[in-house]
């Protein structure tokens, strides 16, 4: 053939053929192929790991075409990647409901849904020492022995770490007991980690002897807890009043600056931000996870309290598909209706008006 076309070399010959039985190749395998699945990325508080990763499972077998795509981090640190380095997140789960406040008064987000409350413990197992004869009135005594040691996640980038600060500075007040703050904080042998799941090894390990966590992630490890008074543990919604008496300073945007943290109750709160990339599939997702036959069950089973319907300040302005799974209200509105009976289980918010306009708080100052 390459000797009746002058100029055209079996090389050049060769190469067109293989082009050419490509392209078909691909244009008959086209019939056949699957789409891509479409891909969320959920940023989420650490102690939400386990909830939201049996949560992922049930939801895939529901919408197999949605892939998603969790990163556990803490909660302050992903204000930072959302607001200061635009980072992409279809799904934002916070532990402090406070912190997507913050986005909403920011621009970056529209709306802040609170789903389940939590409490803070003093977790330990049978390998930690003086465990035998701890009690709610005689812990930070131990804690205070030099030969103990104890774990706290970073009050910079968890709010878990800013809310045990804040419990020791209660604990000053409750007990009466001048000087503890700063006891605790100056110990020597304290471990001090980005999130409080990431001491979870350690403690099992025996290398150290107790930590700060929160209720539902104690009992998720099935590690031992003391539970402390409400007036400390930040899990009562009644006491948002004393709580709110002492406050703690972390680190905020640029060096050098601080920003003031007020007591207040544990709250989770989540959200789809503005630069979400697929918003029908985080729809999907959040109406799943917030509805109380999926993910509030699994969330329940792990020892989180749910509160149902989840509230939101933003009513008015959230997905139909998210909104009847909703009430107007904020979190003050949990303590005032709800505080004096809130034990364990989910909570119903159904009483909270849906006519009262509750402003979010808002802040002037980056997390």
């Amino acid at each position: 053939i390459c000797q009746d076309f002058p100029g055209f070399s079996e090389m050049k010959l060769l190469s067109q053929i293989a082009v050419l039985l490509t392209a078909g190749k691909l244009v008959c395998a086209a019939p056949d192929a699957k789409d891509p699945k479409t891909r969320i990325i959920v940023l989420h508080a650490g102690s939400m790991a386990m909830p939201l990763r049996e949560s992922v499972k049930v939801f895939s077998k529901i919408h197999p075409e949605i892939e998603v795509q969790m990163e556990a981090v803490g909660s302050r640190e992903a204000f930072v990647r959302l607001q200061d380095l635009q980072k992409r997140c279809d799904v934002f789960v916070s532990s402090d409901h406070a912190i997507i406040n913050d986005l909403v008064c920011a621009g970056y987000a529209s709306w802040n849904i609170i789903f389940a409350r939590n409490e803070i413990v003093l977790a330990y197992t049978t390998k930690s020492r003086g465990s035998e004869a701890i009690t709610a009135n005689n812990w930070f005594r131990i804690l205070l022995d030099p030969s103990i040691s104890y774990g706290r996640s970073n009050p910079d980038t968890d709010p878990c770490g800013y809310r045990t600060l804040i419990s020791f500075k209660l604990a000053q007040k409750y007990y009466g007991a001048d000087g503890i703050v700063d006891q605790l904080l100056q110990k020597k042998n304290v471990l001090v980690r980005p999130k409080e799941i990431d001491l979870i090894p350690i403690l099992q390990a025996g290398q150290v002897d107790y930590l700060f966590v929160y209720r539902s992630v104690a009992r998720q490890y099935g590690l031992s807890y003391l539970k402390l008074p409400d007036a400390i543990n930040l899990g009562n919604p009644a006491l948002r009043r004393l709580y709110g008496c002492v406050s703690v300073e972390v680190s905020s945007a640029g060096p050098g600056h601080k920003k003031t943290i007020a007591g207040e109750p544990c709250f989770y709160s989540l959200t789809i931000p503005r630069n979400v990339f697929d918003r029908e599939s985080a729809i999907k997702f959040l109406s799943f996870l917030l509805s109380p036959n999926g993910g509030l069950t699994v969330m329940k089973r792990n020892g989180l309290p749910c509160i149902f319907p989840c509230l939101c300040n933003e009513h008015d302005v959230l997905p139909e598909e998210i909104k009847r799974l909703t009430a107007k209200g904020s979190a003050a509105d949990i303590g005032e209706a709800f505080g004096p009976v809130l034990n364990e289980g989910t909570v119903y918010a159904d009483s909270i008006s849906q006519n009262v306009k509750l402003p979010v708080t808002c802040s002037t100052e980056g997390k």
